[in-house]
């Protein structure tokens, strides 16, 4: 058998025996959704890491490389870590009250119902199947790129791994497996750069290589109005669904803090690490594209046994290390905040969980795979959860509290502005995120003070964070932390 199909096989055979071994104690829905809450700093780090490195980003900074776009995506990269950063600097300290609670529409539903539970379930969850099906994607343009195998059968049995052991194991088991993807993509980007450079001193020899100047790879000019709006979309404090399952399956605040700070620094370095990866390519294959440069880097490689595969099992890491967050979190909100609130009960909680999560994965695949219509209607629904949710969300974080009724009301002017702007307005230019957040906080803010609702600025209790601070933070067991 060929030496990369072993080394990729073993790579997913490694995920899905650990995934089941780390999944065998899961018992309630409670173990499947938090693991017991009894992860250290490292390891939830390298889970939030695994989760927002995804194989989309890799092939996304390379098109954009090749556009002359990479300013524009060292800003992405910017905005996402500030947006860590401020989970972990801003936020955290005030979060002991979301602590425990099994996903973000329970902690919606404490605060505002019933319906504001169930709408934060279902607009999280068709965000997630964006995710997903944008990662199974990823994995079929790889098997394309590299093996002379069907690309849509090897994807199908990648992605079904990644189903199983995340619907059997729960959170445990992705954490676990997160651990693994994330050492593997760790060790074979800086392989992959140092390929990349030496082909670049190859073709320098031969004067085909482009020189590496910003000029080359810089299309100008450049609004900066245009890099600063991208920039405050990435950097909205970043509290999807299974972002905020992190901050969930955390001991207390101060260990929030740790991980997100942490991986706020890790962000970057990967992030620039996957930028620089992506600039020698096209340095060194300037007359190619990103489709096909792959394949022709490891062409001029060959003589290095096993690249394909490990190149395959990197990429598939950065894919399965997003996928399977959010297969576990969608199966979470699905039967928590979904099922629970409509009253409808299906026996035992953790199996229909793991009967949704088998069903809800190959959903996502099957629309990743066949389906383009549906695939666009799925992006276009993944925009709904930012302007409606995390406004009230981060609102609530800080102290302010209401009622359903002005939540709904929010939550409708956001909805109502997503639609009329992507129908009206889209030949502006101006992503319909921010003016949907302003409508949703307006609308929210000015009910309720109008309708004298009560609430209004209640303050956060820190005791918590605190008492952990002035510890030394005893309840994560920092000698073993780190």
């Amino acid at each position: 058998m060929n030496i990369d199909i072993i080394i990729f096989t073993g790579f997913l055979v490694i995920n899905l025996g650990v995934g089941l071994f780390y999944g065998r104690s899961v018992k309630t829905l409670r173990d499947y959704a938090l693991g017991g809450m009894q992860f250290t700093t490292s390891k939830l780090v390298a889970t939030v890491v695994a989760t927002g490195v995804s194989g989309s980003m890799l092939f996304s900074a390379l098109e954009m490389v090749y556009q002359k776009k990479i300013l524009a995506y060292i800003t992405v990269i910017l905005g996402f870590c500030t947006s860590h950063l401020l989970v972990g600097q801003l936020l955290a300290p005030r979060m002991s009250a979301f602590i425990g609670k099994l996903s973000v529409g329970e902690a919606m539903g404490e605060l505002y119902g019933k319906k504001v539970r169930m709408l934060t379930g279902i607009t999280a969850i068709l965000g997630a199947t964006a995710y997903i099906a944008a990662q199974f994607k990823v994995s079929s343009k790889i098997f394309a790129m590299l093996f002379d195998i069907n690309s849509q059968q090897a994807t199908i049995i990648a992605a079904c791994i990644v189903i199983f052991y995340s619907a059997f194991g729960g959170i445990r088991s992705v954490t676990f497996t997160d651990l693994i993807q994330f050492l593997t993509f760790g060790f074979f980007l800086p392989v992959i750069a140092f390929l990349a450079l030496q082909s670049i001193k190859t073709k320098s020899a031969l004067g085909t290589a482009m020189p590496l100047t910003l000029d080359n790879f810089v299309m100008r000019p450049i609004p900066k109005l245009s890099l600063l709006s991208i920039f405050l979309l990435f950097a909205v404090p970043s509290l999807d669904c299974f972002f905020f399952q992190r901050v969930a399956m955390s001991k207390n605040p101060l260990q929030v803090k740790r991980v997100f700070t942490c991986s706020a620094l890790l962000f970057l370095i990967f992030g620039l690490l996957v930028t620089g990866l992506c600039t020698l390519i096209a340095s060194a294959y300037p007359e190619l594209s990103a489709k096909t440069v792959f394949p022709q880097l490891m062409a001029d490689h060959s003589t290095f046994i096993g690249l394909k595969g490990g190149l395959a099992a990197c990429v598939m890491a950065m894919v399965m290390s997003t996928a399977d967050s959010a297969i576990n979190a969608s199966t979470v909100l699905f039967v928590n905040d979904i099922l629970r609130p409509a009253g409808i009960k299906g026996g035992n909680d953790l199996w229909v969980a793991r009967l949704f999560a088998a069903s809800f994965g190959l959903l996502a695949l099957f629309f990743a795979l066949w389906q383009t219509g549906i695939w666009k209607l799925i992006v276009f629904a993944h925009d709904f959860y930012i302007p409606t949710i995390l406004p009230l969300l981060l609102l609530a974080i800080f102290g302010f509290r209401s009622t359903s009724r002005t939540a709904m009301y929010g939550i409708g002017a956001a909805f109502l502005t997503v639609f009329l702007w992507r129908t009206y307005l889209e030949h502006t230019g101006i992503n319909e995120v921010f003016p949907a957040i302003m409508a949703n906080v307006t609308v929210f803010l000015t009910s309720h003070y109008l309708l004298r609702e009560p609430g209004g600025w209640v303050g956060v209790e820190d005791r918590r964070y605190l008492d952990a601070h002035r510890k030394g933070f005893p309840q994560a067991n920092d000698a073993g932390d780190f």
